[in-house]
């Protein structure tokens, strides 16, 4: 669920969602152009420039027209750029869920959004049931929910107990740190237990991108526990593709490609 433009970027990506079997449920802006992003790359290190345009927009009466789509859904999966677009939608979907007893997951995306949008994301949280993000947003979340800065395995844990408050079963927090091995904290018998997964360091001058890593990584986290997977094996699997992810050089579109 999203927004577009009517234009050329907008039509490339239902290109692409249609080729991946995807069902399309985006709404078509006619006054706004679809959202893009130049993306500055120094190394392993990058800097992202968007101009977000109808992605900001996603209106409020699509979430009954999309709702039996909704309902039929086994699990769901959504990001903190999405409470911008429509926190009614998240919120709405999110509760359902939950009632339902069925696995909300939840990507953190950027700190700015965790910021930006805390009292939204603190409202959804005890319905979610696993949340993906890195260590910096982890730790901001964490100071947003207790009102101080601490380290990460603290964060982790009060984040935990923040999401237990309506006594969700199977509750995780993966916290990826670059190269450093990733942290998964996970609640067994009202306590909470952290693993540590060792993330394979690759040399500088076979990293092409780093742009969509940890979106990569969550959808093979997700794509290893939709197969049955247990979560330390599916966190395994989305490190490895992340992997293999950044020594590729990204597929961008321009005016010019289209």
């Amino acid at each position: 669920m999203g927004s577009i433009g009517n234009d050329q970027y907008g039509e490339k990506l239902k290109e692409k969602i249609k080729k991946d079997g995807i069902l399309d449920c985006l709404y078509t802006h006619n006054n706004l152009q679809t959202g893009v992003c130049a993306v500055l790359l120094n190394d392993d290190n990058r800097c992202l420039i968007p101009n977000l345009g109808a992605a900001c927009v996603y209106p409020d009466s699509l979430i009954n027209a999309q709702w039996s789509m909704i309902e039929n859904a086994e699990r769901y999966y959504t990001t903190a750029y999405f409470l911008e677009t429509s926190y009614k939608a998240v919120k709405r979907a999110s509760e359902y869920a939950h009632s339902k007893g069925k696995p909300v997951y939840f990507n953190l995306g950027a700190k700015k959004w965790i910021t930006k949008y805390s009292e939204e994301l603190i409202s959804v949280l005890p319905n979610i049931e696993g949340i993906i993000g890195n260590t910096e947003e982890v730790i901001e979340l964490s100071k947003i929910i207790s009102g101080e800065e601490t380290d990460i395995e603290t964060a982790l844990r009060l984040i935990m107990n923040k999401q237990t408050e309506k006594g969700k079963r199977n509750q995780f927090i993966v916290a990826t740190n670059a190269h450093n091995p990733t942290l998964i904290a996970e609640m067994s018998n009202q306590k909470v237990s952290i693993k540590q997964s060792p993330t394979k360091k690759i040399p500088k001058e076979l990293i092409r991108t780093t742009n969509g890593a940890g979106d990569t990584l969550a959808g093979g986290l997700l794509g290893g526990l939709i197969a049955g997977l247990d979560l330390m094996t599916s966190l395994k699997l989305g490190q490895k593709l992340a992997f293999h992810y950044i020594q590729q050089a990204d597929e961008s579109f321009s005016p010019t490609s289209l």
